[in-house]
């Protein structure tokens, strides 16, 4: 491929308004055999696309390129994020959180994010879910100071002084 039809797919991605024509952008992008992440940065943040379509691209992209799944995974949460207060873009960042954790448990960012989609102040079917899963894949976490700090904080924000400090005077010590 070259750099002048990389960037023809690339102002597609970015300026399409209809999802056919992005899609079509994607097929040739597959075709051509584009494993750039950040080319699929730009088209999932396109405002065109909808939930179940941004679900289904990462998908195919995964399925083609599975060591961009990680960096998929991870952008299409922050993606799904921008959404949080609708119930079904915040159980697929959820999700997708969760499946960038699964590709490299030893990465705690995917961990700290779902942190932040606990909602401290609405009290959201999700949350318990989020803890649960944070603390059984903690476990397997490579460098957890930040995972810890972000405990902290987490707690703070909750008012569980006792709680906090433990995660503060773990992150000193790890």
């Amino acid at each position: 491929m070259t750099e002048s039809e990389k960037e023809k797919i690339e102002s597609v991605f970015r300026n399409s308004e209809t999802f056919d024509e992005l899609l079509d952008a994607f097929g040739l992008a597959l075709k051509m055999n584009l494993d750039d992440i950040e080319s699929y940065k730009i088209m999932f943040a396109n405002p065109c696309l909808k939930l179940d379509e941004i679900k289904m691209l990462a998908k195919k992209i995964c399925e083609k390129y599975p060591p961009l799944c990680y960096g998929i995974y991870s952008w299409v949460g922050d993606i799904f994020t921008n959404k949080k207060y609708d119930s079904d873009w915040r159980k697929s960042a959820i999700d997708f959180f969760l499946k960038a954790s699964n590709m490299e448990p030893l990465h705690a960012e995917p961990l700290i994010k779902l942190l932040e989609l606990y909602d401290h102040e609405i009290p959201m079917p999700d949350n318990e879910r989020i803890i649960k899963e944070v603390k059984e894949r903690m476990k397997f976490v490579e460098e957890r100071k930040s995972l810890y700090l972000a405990f902290a904080n987490f707690y703070q924000k909750s008012g569980k002084k006792k709680l906090e400090m433990k995660y503060r005077h773990l992150a000193g010590k790890a």
